[in-house]
């Protein structure tokens, strides 16, 4: 789907210059993101870090504490 965009130049700041460009999206982006996963180690590279790790623990031990008095309420009913 083409998408017109204003641009304007430093010699005719009051005349803008529209200019064409294709915006991936559809079937286009997700052949590309597709491709992205199915060829890269991006499992390695972003999901296996210390601090990805820790972040990911400090979100379960929260929600843990979080739903606690209503798993125990429920418990005790």
């Amino acid at each position: 789907m083409p998408m017109t965009i204003a641009t304007v130049s430093s010699r005719a700041i009051r005349q803008p210059v529209f200019v064409v460009r294709q915006v991936p999206a559809g079937p286009r982006l997700l052949r590309r993101f597709r491709r992205f996963i199915e060829t890269t180690d991006w499992e390695r590279r972003y999901c296996c870090h210390r601090w990805i790790d820790g972040a990911c623990l400090a979100v379960i031990l929260l929600s843990a504490f979080y739903f606690a008095p209503i798993a125990v309420s429920l418990v005790w009913r």
